[in-house]
């Protein structure tokens, strides 16, 4: 009986351990927040569900991103926009933050962007 209990607690703490590993690559994302492009005044929300919202030239673009490294992020936006970015490899964009600025780097190109929250 002892034994039984052993093996249900130790899988008990393995799953809630992979649990709390998949929820912290999200939940703790330092891309989390909205970002302001200083240049043309677009802004891009990273949710901490995983989700991505592009405001730019009045035109609102979502769908959905995720960590790829300590580094890079990859896109998976709906309708036309992901797929014209996946088309031309402009859909995982290596970041940079500093403080409350980010620069991402996509398709050579290169943008910054200051948190606004």
């Amino acid at each position: 009986m002892r034994k039984k209990s052993i093996i249900t607690i130790s899988a008990i703490l393995i799953l809630a351990l992979l649990f709390g590993m998949a929820l912290s690559c999200t939940l703790f994302s330092p891309i989390a927040g909205k970002w302001q492009d200083i240049k043309t005044h677009d802004t891009i929300e990273f949710t901490r569900w995983g989700d991505i919202i592009i405001e730019s030239n009045g035109y609102i673009i979502s769908g959905e991103y995720e960590l790829v490294g300590s580094d890079v992020v990859k896109l998976r936006l709906e309708g036309l926009a992901g797929g014209f970015l996946s088309l031309f490899g402009a859909d995982a964009w290596k970041y940079k933050i500093s403080g409350d600025t980010m620069t991402i780097q996509s398709a050579g190109r290169s943008s910054t962007f200051k948190r606004i929250r």
